[in-house]
């Protein structure tokens, strides 16, 4: 801004003249200026209407939905065990459902702090172990399973929780330093849980760690103490002992090495298998003498691909035969039963592929080589431990075509007496198993120095080979088996009878303190029914107190557990599974069905009642009642009836609203207030000038009325029904065609008054209409139903003179279109305050206004300056003149003063 001074040499107000002259443009500028405000006040009042119809709009769309009218409510009665809710299609009526149990996650916590040190660096420093020690554990969840390896000296206890949860296995991992514990979680509820496949710690030599009383130390359950419970494992039972066992058949990775009679059971197997196969192209019959390989069976399958159109392949990740064809394969004439028993396939048809639903087995485990299950070729070990104490079992890489599943077995077996494990081999599933093979016995009271009874807790058998693998024959009551144990000291063992419940009661004679009767560990030893030798018992006399004494095994003592697997052959190739911790599915009964089980809480029954399960109570039903929810219904109603009379009285008062102009009588014109108005004036006094300036900017807008009367036409008009002239609109018995009808009227109409037109509910009779018929309230709202005619027997839509087909409409869809075709009309006036881009009609005026504002404004400029410039062309020509009169008055004076001195 140019900041200038003038009538210096004039002494004029050269600024207050220029404003006056500039007066006129200024004028021209206020007035467009007033012109744009008016536009810009009745833009805001239409958009101010929009909002009210976007309301009526919105509480609109509630009531053009069936769900409103036909809308469910479920109540519990007892929403502490279970909540409800019911989709509209649900039946009203009561249910009766228990929660038996409710879907939990699978969870491994320590089940105390773990007294770690201060400083939580490392692993090592953490728990004081030696910075060599190296942790090895696998676990499995419901995405997977990964083996982790760590050296405590340079691994954090923070860097073990990011490896276990960065793997995505379906396990969650997280350490609480606060309460000093690690929680494992699995990721879903369910059945899906947290497996321990491996738990183990070697020393700097390669050693498996023990404790001071010699077993093998666990960092998940000694350091971490997470509720591994090596005496609980997966498979619990009285008759086979604590066991791991493969979770699936073995898989023999080379289809080379299985011949078709290895998968029966003790050289049953026939001279010959027959089958045929059907693809695309036809079908073959083959016979093959189970002598060959089922790599050369598949061989001979795919030369006759020219004419089945079948091709035969081994999968040797799964160990599952497949048959596949471009369209349907199918497998039939099964004589040998073969396909169905020996490859586990579903006889029949099958689109494209068709193949062994389960890994192929081979039946006797000394025809299956480690080779065959395992690929890596460098040596491995394992440590077992039971509950006796533990033992290692090393396999070298040059004994890896020679060995054996059933060496394997052999060697474990022979160390039973050192871990109390025997391991075997089901070739009907084709998996391994590990069992504490100690038995559970008790010395029943009354036991004397003539007779005692020692009670096993299962029917005991006896082998024909004194091994697991020879014939077991169950001992019969009343049996003799005194051979089969030992007596030691000076009495004798009269005899020794088995009874079938499971005792065995001895006969003594002259025993003395300290004699002792030993089972058997030899070939005359027993057996349980898996054919798992029981470790020798040994009873002892006592002579002080006249009783013979045992010290029984306890389900603490119990334990199969592998404390380490260098290279993952127990874990991933015989799929040993040494602990689970496995979440629960929710179990309900429903009325009548017993025992459906869900993998979450949240369950939805008969696809419309919606249960959330809060806590399992098998010993209370509860009740859960699905009604029609009228009180739902209502409410909608109500707050489309509070916003349909809310717009309508606000667009009536716009339209009714006194205008201030010249020709008003009795106030004046109040047009916008210029700046230089607004200076003059207190704020309230402007306040209350723009109350009146901006009244009645919509009076009587044809814009507005429209939208108001089509409004109230659109909400209060009946409904057509059908009939036999019209074969459309409401259904003829609907008793409902109006608002009216299910009570909403219109209240009494008062001149003057802004309130006519707004609806009033009889809600008793609202309710009543929704008891009875709320399908029939549903469609005085909702319906949308074409008109048509008949034209040359063909029924046709009847459109408008746009082409646009005519439908019959329920009130609120009807309503909702008028509210969206005046809302648009609105928008086209007046624009949105949201949108980005703005093409009104209002906002397009506006721009010229403020084109026009702008050309005044750069004129006014321009003439400001110029009068500037000629000001100051006059003040340099009066300060010019005032200099040549000031050098002549000073000549004037010298030659004055001159001549008074000559004198």
């Amino acid at each position: 801004m140019t900041l200038r001074i003038g009538g210096l040499a004039s002494g004029i107000d050269t600024e207050e003249i220029i404003k006056e002259l500039l007066k006129t443009q200024q004028n021209k500028i206020d007035k467009k200026v007033k012109e744009r405000t008016w536009l810009e006040w009745k833009r805001d009042d239409y958009r101010a209407v929009n909002t009210k119809l976007l309301a009526l709009r919105t509480a609109t769309a509630d009531l053009k939905q069936d769900y409103t009218f036909n809308s469910k409510a479920a109540a519990s009665s007892n929403e502490s065990i279970l909540t409800a809710t019911a989709e509209t299609t649900a039946t009203p009526g009561s249910y009766n459902i228990t929660v038996k149990q409710v879907a939990q996650k699978a969870t491994m916590t320590s089940q105390s702090a773990m007294n770690s040190n201060e400083n939580i660096s490392t692993v090592a420093a953490q728990f004081g172990i030696d910075e060599d020690a190296e942790i090895n554990f696998t676990l499995a969840g419901a995405n997977g399973e990964t083996a982790f390896s760590f050296n405590a000296g340079d691994t954090s206890l923070s860097d073990i929780i990011d490896a276990i949860n960065e793997e995505d296995m379906g396990i969650s991992a997280y350490y609480d330093a606060s309460v000093d514990r690690v929680f494992l979680m699995s990721t879903e509820s369910g059945i899906s849980g947290i497996t321990v496949k491996m738990d183990g710690m070697r020393d700097s030599l390669g050693n498996t760690m023990v404790d001071t009383n010699g077993e093998c130390v666990s960092f998940l359950e000694d350091y971490l103490k997470l509720n591994v419970n090596n005496s609980s494992l997966n498979e619990v039972s009285p008759a086979s002992g604590h066991k791991i066992a493969s979770a699936g058949a073995l898989v023999i990775h080379d289809d080379a090495s299985i011949t078709l009679n290895q998968m029966y059971a003790g050289g049953t197997a026939p001279a010959s298998v027959s089958f045929t196969l059907e693809g695309e192209t036809g079908s073959k019959s083959f016979t093959f003498a189970t002598t060959v390989t089922l790599e050369q069976m598949l061989d001979d399958i795919n030369d006759e691909r020219s004419t089945t159109g079948v091709t035969a392949s081994y999968d040797t990740t799964t160990g599952k035969v497949v048959f596949s064809t471009s369209g349907q394969v199918t497998i039939s004439d099964d004589t040998d039963n073969f396909l169905s028993e020996k490859l586990n396939m579903t006889i029949g048809s099958q689109e494209e592929t068709l193949s062994s639903n389960s890994a192929v087995r081979i039946y006797d485990p000394a025809n299956i080589k480690l080779n065959y299950l395992y690929t890596c070729s460098t040596p491995w070990s394992f440590t077992l431990e039971g509950g006796i104490g533990n033992a290692t079992f090393i396999r070298d890489s040059s004994s890896g075509s020679t060995q054996t599943l059933q060496s394997m077995i052999d060697l474990i077996n022979a160390e039973y007496d050192n871990t109390g494990i025997t391991a075997s081999y089901n070739g009907e599933t084709g998996t391994f198993s590990l069992m504490d093979s100690c038995p559970l016995a008790a010395l029943e009271a009354g036991s004397t120095a003539t007779s005692s009874t020692l009670a096993f807790n299962e029917a005991l058998y006896s082998s024909s080979d004194g091994t697991s693998s020879g014939t077991l024959t169950a001992l019969t009551n009343g049996q003799d088996i005194t051979s089969r144990f030992t007596y030691t000291g000076t009495g004798t063992l009269t005899s020794a009878t088995y009874n079938s419940d499971g005792t065995v009661d001895f006969v003594i004679a002259g025993a003395a303190d300290g004699d002792t009767i030993t089972l058997n560990g030899g070939t005359d030893s027993l057996f349980d029914a898996q054919g798992n030798k029981y470790l020798p018992v040994t009873m002892t006399y006592d002579g002080t107190g006249g009783e013979w004494t045992y010290e029984g095994r306890s389900n603490t003592d119990r334990k199969v557990a592998i404390r380490y697997d260098s290279e993952g052959f127990l874990a991933d190739e015989l799929n040993i599974y040494e602990y689970t911790m496995q979440g629960t599915r929710a179990i309900i009964d429903f009325n009548d069905a017993q025992n459906l089980e869900f993998d979450t809480n949240e369950i939805t029954l008969m696809n419309s009642i919606n249960l959330n399960l809060n806590a399992a109570n098998p010993s209370q039903t509860v009740k859960v009642t699905v009604s029609n929810d009228i009180d739902g219904a209502v409410e909608k109603i109500k707050a489309w009836v509070e916003a349909y009379n809310t717009t309508l009285v606000y667009m009536n008062t716009e339209l009714t609203e006194r205008r201030y102009n010249s020709k008003d009588k009795y106030g004046g014109t109040y047009d916008p207030l210029t700046s230089d108005q607004k200076e003059e004036m207190t704020e309230d006094e402007i306040t209350a000038w723009e109350v009146k300036a901006k009244s009645g900017m919509l009076r009587g807008d044809s814009i507005l009325f429209s939208a108001y009367s089509t409004t109230r036409v659109a909400a209060t008009d009946p409904v057509q029904k059908k009939s036999a002239t019209y074969n459309f609109g409401l259904s003829a018995d609907n008793p409902y065609s109006s608002l009216a009808s299910i009570g909403i009227t219109t209240q009494t109409y008062v001149q003057s008054s802004l309130e006519g037109g707004k609806l009033e509910i009889d809600e008793s009779k609202l309710r009543e209409a929704l008891q009875d018929n709320p399908d029939k309230v549903s469609e005085l709202f909702t319906l949308n139903e074409p008109v048509t005619e008949i034209v040359d027997g063909k029924e046709v839509a009847v459109t408008d003179w746009n082409g646009n087909a005519l439908y019959i409409k329920g009130v609120a869809v009807r309503l909702y279109d008028v509210v969206n075709d005046n809302m648009t009309k609105i928008t086209e006036k007046a624009g949105s305050a949201s949108s980005y881009v703005d093409t009104s009609l209002l906002t397009k005026e506006i721009g010229r206004i403020n084109d026009r504002i702008e050309t005044y404004e750069d004129l006014m400029d321009e003439m400001e300056e110029r009068y500037w410039d000629q000001f100051t062309a006059m003040e340099q020509m009066v300060n010019y003149y005032n200099s040549q009169a000031q050098w002549l008055s000073n000549q004037i004076a010298q030659l004055t003063g001159s001549s008074d001195s000559s004198s």
